[in-house]
């Protein structure tokens, strides 16, 4: 049985080098690793996915906020945080 790893990051991998060397070196040490992230920006998604090719693990995004449906989901959370906020001054 394989152990596993799971590192997790604030940021893209191409934002986070230590996080990919980490991920990089346990993997070839033997680990099952994932990384856990994000992508706040559309052209770090496209980074990521250059710097991911071959890499010895794999990497899940829980957050894409490059994608519109993300972004416009974000805002609506925002306006209706700023309009209960007005409403507690």
């Amino acid at each position: 049985m394989t152990a596993r790893v799971t590192l997790v990051s604030g940021n893209a991998l191409c934002r986070n080098p230590r996080v990919f060397k980490a991920a990089s070196c346990l993997a070839e040490e033997g680990y099952e690793v994932e990384v856990l992230g994000a992508w706040n920006r559309a052209h770090l998604r496209l980074e990521d996915e250059r710097l991911l090719e071959g890499a010895p693990f794999r990497f899940t995004s829980v957050l894409d906020a490059g994608s519109r449906r993300v972004v416009d989901r974000l805002r609506s959370i925002a306006r209706r945080a700023i309009t209960k906020g007005a409403r507690w001054s």
